[in-house]
């Protein structure tokens, strides 16, 4: 499968909104974060977002199939702000290489950071195969706590 990252196209965000909305349902049912939830995000918030952070779209043999969100936090920190693909594309594989992909974009990275629901194994799986390390918590609601992740290239 032919995978690319572009960066986002505000005519992209319909597309986008709908898939975030879809990948992420589940977690808003589950935790019930409706002020945070990117299940809950606005077209408006969504384009915000394209304009002003390093927003880039999934793209798996020419089709839309997700999104990446990247802050640049100070000069050699960057933190992934979100990462999602359509319900289509999951359990094919594709994470890694989005990953990969998503960090060659800042080869001045000497730290990346991201955090992920502290019961969601299946995620901390993934991110800790990839480097990242557990470095911290909050809880967010009674629901939901998030842990804090840190790689060091």
């Amino acid at each position: 499968m032919d995978l690319q990252l572009r960066r986002t196209n505000i005519e992209e965000a319909g597309v986008l909104l709908n898939i975030q909305k879809e990948a992420f349902r589940d977690d808003l049912l589950r935790y019930g974060n409706f002020s945070s939830s990117p299940a809950t995000e606005t077209w408006r918030m969504l384009a915000h977002r394209i304009r002003f952070s390093n927003h880039y779209t999934i793209f798996a043999d020419g089709w839309i199939a997700g999104g990446v969100d990247i802050m640049k936090i100070t000069e050699h920190h960057y933190r992934l702000f979100r990462i999602f693909l359509g319900t289509a594309f999951q359990n094919k594989g594709l994470g890694e290489k989005v990953m990969m992909l998503a960090e060659g974009k800042f080869p001045d990275a000497v730290m990346w950071s991201l955090n992920t629901p502290q019961d969601n194994f299946r995620n901390r799986y993934f991110y800790e195969k990839l480097g990242y390390r557990v470095v911290g918590a909050s809880k967010i609601n009674d629901s939901l706590s998030l842990l804090e992740y840190e790689k060091i290239l």
